[in-house]
């Protein structure tokens, strides 16, 4: 947690002051002029500055933003159990047959706190959702074998399967 916490607020120093070209002494008095060059030196460097625009890129790829917060997935699991008893009862049986990791994903995007009633910010999220929820139809006809690395919601989002790391837990959970 230190350490996220100093990652953090070295980020938000960059983005507050170093980009700006400010400097935080009249805000927080205990960083010496030393650190401050030393950190400035380090977040202006050529591959510092790459490796930002590379990462803005990657950012900018990102089609489907969720609502989920800072707690992420792990915080809202009873409000995406609450959001699937909604669902149930208003018969939106499409979402509670699903992977609960598409199901999540699914929720995590609405901008409706209801499962019964799911909307979305973007006609693009919409599509992907439709595609879920047909690669999810055709499974329980049996016209398709998901896999670990091809399942509705890879083949939904048309995005390759990050191999070989851990889905559905957060960077807290061990």
């Amino acid at each position: 947690m230190m350490g996220e916490s100093l990652r953090r607020w070295r980020s938000e120093l960059n983005t507050k002051y170093i980009q700006k070209g400010l400097t935080p002494f009249n805000e927080f008095g205990k960083i010496t002029p030393s650190q401050w060059e030393e950190l400035v030196a380090q977040k202006t460097s050529a591959e510092a500055l790459e490796l930002s625009a590379r990462n803005t890129e990657l950012a900018k790829r990102n089609k489907h933003h969720h609502h989920l917060g800072p707690g992420g997935y792990y915080a809202k699991e009873e409000q995406f159990r609450k959001m699937d008893e909604e669902a149930a009862a208003a018969g939106n049986i499409d979402v509670t047959k699903l992977k609960v990791r598409s199901r999540n994903w699914i929720y995590a995007r609405s901008t409706e706190p209801s499962g019964s009633n799911l909307k979305f910010d973007k006609p693009e999220t919409q599509e992907a959702v439709s595609r879920i929820l047909k690669y999810a139809e055709d499974k329980e006809t049996g016209s398709f074998n998901p896999s670990r690395e091809r399942d509705e919601l890879s083949l939904g989002l048309g995005n390759k399967e990050h191999t070989g790391r851990t889905r559905g837990l957060g960077k807290r959970m061990t």
